[in-house]
């Protein structure tokens, strides 16, 4: 007789999965470790903890892609950017104004893209929607218990008094989390068959969250996705323009969208931000003028913001009396400190590729959830307008997008394989 069965580890793997999201969300762990400490105060925190989960995820992780590892290594070796780009990230520690930091931070990314490929080939599209459902209801519901039972965790105070940040340490990271979850429910309550109501339920309370949160940038993120759903499934059309045409009506819609909550002084206004972006824009032009030193590699992988400590430190000193930033805000000019041209060229290449894979999947599926890769693109693209989530470390965002990435990838390639044997098992009419 079996002490245990399949299913049960079948459930284990599951917890470990939801678990292991949680984490990367960032939510929780640093926010009761600091004492709920808000943005300006001299809270010391002891990252040991942090480092010995990662580790342990990435070595669980290890272990479970090597139970299947010739499926593993077939779909990773057909991809083209994001192992190049992990690579380039590994190997700038030639180059890096920090080699020690460039290196450390490096094996890091290793282990949370192995997450990433973890997820991707272990689960399915639909899958993973679902696992990701489970994480952010988990998420939701903690935040509210936080807000109303620990109010001095779950609300900010200082800088932003009185906005809501719920399990993150920041109101920023429970706005980014709740328009991916605003996003994750509305395609769960459109393609589930059994508690909808849940869903709904769910999706309630993410908009709830997300207005208290106080955050322009996580209400765009949430917003347009959300607007693009009907628009994108017009690509099912059988309509050789559709294809062309719903991509521009996008761009369009997002271009508008972002004029309207960006150039609009009594949108910001409303939204509590200023036409700077809370200082963002006032410090910008001095990264691009850092970039421009180092163009084509940049300074290394994470070796640039070290605050009054090496390339960073001219910016820190001129924003000295302000807002001191902790990174760019914004992804591209994030990404491009980093690594420069090169990498941020691999990475455009890159996502523009898996855009494509996933309209095709959207043009050749009736499934609702099959939306899923699309939207979290427009996600991941809206949100490193202002903030950074390309490319990082222990992050949900990276996690996600190496997921979404092999997906499409690998769904692309079963894709040609039958249609080749459909070909190849078609009787000649000659």
């Amino acid at each position: 007789m079996r002490l245990f069965s399949k299913d049960f580890f079948f459930q284990l793997e599951n917890i470990f999965t939801v678990c292991s999201l949680l984490f990367f969300s960032g939510g929780i762990l640093r926010l009761v470790l600091t004492g709920g400490a808000n943005q300006g105060d001299q809270a010391q925190y002891n990252a040991l903890a942090d480092q010995l989960i990662a580790l342990c995820i990435y070595a669980i992780s290890f272990v479970l892609l090597s139970l299947r590892w010739k499926k593993v290594l077939r779909l990773v070796s057909q991809d083209r950017w994001i192992l190049p780009l992990i690579g380039i990230a590994l190997v700038s520690v030639l180059w890096s104004d920090s080699p020690d930091l460039t290196l450390r931070r490096g094996i890091a990314l290793v282990g949370t893209s192995l997450f990433g490929m973890y997820f991707a080939t272990r689960y399915t599209i639909q899958q993973q929607l679902r696992l990701l459902g489970w994480m952010l209801g988990v998420a939701i519901a903690l935040s509210f218990i936080f807000v109303i039972l620990l109010p001095n965790y779950g609300i900010a105070g200082g800088i932003h008094a009185g906005a809501w940040r719920g399990i993150w340490s920041h109101k920023n990271g429970l706005a980014q989390k709740m328009a991916l979850a605003g996003n994750v429910f509305l395609l769960l309550g459109l393609s589930v068959q059994n508690k909808r109501w849940l869903m709904w339920v769910m999706l309630g309370g993410a908009v709830l969250l997300e207005v208290r949160a106080v955050s322009s940038t996580g209400l765009l993120t949430m917003l347009v996705p959300m607007m693009i759903v009907p628009i994108i499934q017009t690509v099912r059309w059988r309509s050789r323009f559709m294809v062309p045409a719903s991509v521009a009506l996008i761009a369009i819609s997002g271009l508008l969208a972002l004029s309207l909550f960006y150039g609009s002084e009594a949108v910001l206004a409303f939204l509590g931000e200023d036409a700077t972006l809370t200082g963002r824009t006032d410090f910008w032009p001095l990264i691009i003028e850092k970039i421009q030193e180092r163009p084509l590699l940049g300074y290394g992988y994470e070796a640039f913001w070290r605050g009054f400590d090496g390339p960073s430190a001219d910016i820190a000193y001129a924003t000295m009396g302000g807002y001191i930033p902790p990174h760019a805000h914004n992804g591209l000019l994030q990404l491009w400190l980093h690594l420069g041209f090169v990498g941020v060229l691999v990475f455009i290449i890159g996502l523009w590729i898996t855009i494509l894979r996933a309209i095709a999947l959207i043009r050749k599926s009736r499934s609702l959830d099959m939306l899923w890769p699309f939207i979290y693109c427009s996600i991941l693209i809206i949100f490193n307008f202002s903030e950074i989530g390309i490319l990082e470390y222990n992050e949900l965002d990276w996690v996600l997008y190496v997921a979404v990435a092999l997906s499409v990838l690998q769904w692309s390639k079963q894709s040609e394989e039958q249609e080749s044997r459909m070909i190849a098992s078609t009787p000649s009419t000659l």
